[in-house]
C-alpha cells in the first residue's frame, strides 16, 4: 500500500526479475529497474526496482551502477553513494 504518487524500492535478485515484475504488473504505475552490476562486463546479481504509484510512464531500464573496480576496490561512483552519502538516481 502506497499513498498516490508514493513509491516503494525494492532490492531484489536479478535472476527473479520476471517474479517481481508479475506480482507488480497492472498495480503500478512507473516502474524502473536499476542494475547493480559487480564489476564492468559481469552479469548484475542485484537489481533495485522502484515502483511509484498512479504515475503514467512507460516501465524503463535505468543505466545502472558498477560497484567495483577490476581490481576489487569500489568504483568512484559506489565509494560516493556508500561512504559519501550521495543520492542515488533511478
Amino acid at each position: 500500500m502506497v499513498r498516490a504518487k508514493g513509491s516503494v524500492t525494492f532490492i531484489y535478485r536479478a535472476d527473479r526479475i520476471d517474479a517481481l515484475l508479475g506480482q507488480i504488473a497492472g498495480r503500478a504505475g512507473e516502474v524502473v529497474v536499476f542494475p547493480l552490476w559487480p564489476g564492468q562486463g559481469r552479469a548484475a546479481s542485484r537489481i533495485l526496482v522502484r515502483v511509484r504509484s498512479q504515475v503514467s510512464a512507460p516501465a524503463r531500464l535505468a543505466p545502472g551502477l558498477v560497484l567495483h573496480e577490476a581490481d576489487g576496490r569500489l568504483t568512484a561512483a559506489a565509494e560516493a553513494i556508500l561512504r559519501e552519502g550521495r543520492g542515488l538516481e533511478l
